[in-house]
């Protein structure tokens, strides 16, 4: 089997060694530079595997850059694996590959993750899938997806991790996204995420008027929800609690096994200091035991928060068992918060009363 790994850069000199390090179990590695000014050339030509060639993409689109990095890759791979310079494969990635794939599978799905929690799992992660055989192309200026040919044979791979060492948050794309609703007038995608980036800048108001837009018509429920869980921060922005709440709800409603829209109206009431309600979504949302791999991920309802903010609704209702237990439970996941040690030690005292 033979598996080669393509990717863009520019300025991505801190990367290279690591980048390479994780990719280098491929037949052969293809890197197309769109105008670095730093070491990023000199570094790669001293990486055995890479073949590094030079090309500036201009009006910079990423589909352009990608599909030309593709296309100077050798056309007898049975498969092509994308990544960027700030990714890193797990070790013995080309392994599991080769012990799942099978001839007909044309791309393969895996978990993205975006950050780990202390214990290795996931805190934020994305299914993707960019992995796959020569017939497809990539489409779209910004947030580019790829676009076969022919019928798409899609295999998922869970054990299959790619993680990325990104820590800058987000990217001006703002004028890209324009540019893909314009090219694409009728893509929801591209409305959902040119109204995330207004929300992500913050736009609010802008952000507000561009998800109602997309609502109108949008129909997959998980990015229906993830819409109105922003329009709900947007609203919180604007200190329009009412409306707030009104779309935590819509949200809460549209995918009611996914934990987010409830975790977030619980924190919503706990900031209020209104525990009653607060307890009520928050009991709800740790039900939900089970993290959403569709979409976006949250960390905040998975990492811990949620058993401290329980455990401090408890004792304020005077529940004070179980104030102690939940307490206990977020002390595993802080273990050197102070102020949770504190509280424990607070609760017990009622607790052993109660």
């Amino acid at each position: 089997m033979k598996i080669i790994v393509y990717a863009i850069c520019k300025n991505e000199e801190k990367n290279v060694k690591e980048w390479y390090e994780s990719m280098k179990e491929a037949d052969e590695i293809y890197v197309l530079d769109t105008g670095s000014t730093d070491n990023t050339m000199k570094l790669f030509k001293e990486c055995s595997k890479v073949k590094i060639s030079q090309k500036i993409i201009t009006p910079w689109r990423f589909d352009e850059a990608r599909n030309e990095s593709l296309s100077r890759t050798c056309d007898d791979a049975d498969l092509y694996v994308s990544t960027d310079l700030d990714d890193r494969f797990i070790k013995g990635w080309r392994n599991i590959i080769e012990s799942k794939w099978k001839p007909g599978i044309n791309k393969i799905r895996y978990p993205y993750v975006l950050k780990f929690n202390p214990d290795g799992t996931f805190a934020r992660f994305l299914n993707v899938g960019k992995i796959h055989t020569k017939d497809f192309k990539w489409i779209y200026p910004i947030h580019e997806v790829l676009e076969c040919s022919g019928k798409v044979s899609e295999l998922e791979i869970p054990e299959l991790v790619l993680s990325t060492t990104l820590e800058s948050g987000h990217k001006e794309y703002l004028d890209l996204l324009k540019l893909a609703v314009k090219e694409y007038p009728g893509n929801l995608r591209h409305q959902f995420l040119l109204a995330r980036e207004y929300y992500l800048n913050g736009q609010n108001e802008t952000a507000i008027k561009e998800f109602k837009k997309y609502l109108k018509t949008a129909t997959w429920d998980q990015e229906k929800s993830v819409s109105m869980r922003f329009m709900a921060r947007c609203y919180k922005n604007l200190d329009d609690m009412d409306n707030a709440v009104l779309w935590y709800k819509n949200a809460a409603r549209e995918t009611p096994n996914v934990r987010e829209a409830y975790y977030e109206l619980g924190e919503l009431y706990f900031k209020q200091k209104n525990y009653l309600e607060s307890k009520v979504w928050l009991d709800e949302a740790l039900s939900i035991e089970t993290q959403n791999k569709y979409y976006i991920n949250d960390e905040k309802p998975w990492n811990g928060s949620i058993y401290d903010m329980l455990a401090y609704c408890n004792y304020s209702l005077k529940r004070y068992k179980e104030a102690y237990s939940h307490a206990l439970t977020a002390k595993k996941y802080f273990p050197n918060d102070k102020r949770i040690e504190k509280n424990i030690n607070v609760y017990k005292h009622y607790a052993d009363k109660e």
